[in-house]
């Protein structure tokens, strides 16, 4: 892996995705819903990244993953907070977020929250492994422009 390097993304769009549906028989019994459904809920965000600068602006899509503990292992211990790839020319990303911090975040997003500050280091090829992220109301400077 490479040194991390930030990626600054400015929020244009959000939505907020749940899906029900009949549990696979595979599935095991304490990992379905009310004994015999799937639940699956997420968050899409759609941005431009300023930073690294391009010479165009650089659209990503955003899936915000809420992390569901397993029964039969308690705890996820994830080994980082998502993922950076490029897909077919599209730029996304996966990030990991607590299930007890789900709830803040739709909030946060609806009320304050315009930009995203991703740290990833280059992994696999075409994948970045995401080390730390962060939201904010306002952005940061870079290393080129003054504080406020």
């Amino acid at each position: 892996m490479t040194n991390p390097q930030i990626i600054t993304i400015e929020i244009s769009a959000w939505d907020c995705g749940l899906h029900l549906r009949l549990s696979p028989q595979s599935m095991p019994k304490e990992m379905r819903l009310q004994g015999g459904l799937l639940l699956s809920c997420g968050i899409e965000i759609r941005g431009v990244v300023l930073e690294p600068e391009t010479s165009q602006p650089r659209p990503i899509r955003i899936w915000l993953q809420p992390l569901v503990p397993e029964p039969e292992r308690g705890v996820i211990e994830p080994d980082d907070c998502g993922r950076v790839l490029l897909n077919g020319g599209e730029l996304q990303a996966t990030l990991l977020l607590p299930q007890a911090a789900f709830q803040t975040s739709l909030s946060c997003l609806a009320a304050t929250w315009r930009f995203l500050e991703i740290e990833a280091s280059n992994g696999q090829e075409g994948e970045w492994v995401i080390s730390a992220y962060s939201f904010s109301t306002t952005r940061r400077p870079t290393a080129n422009e003054p504080s406020a």
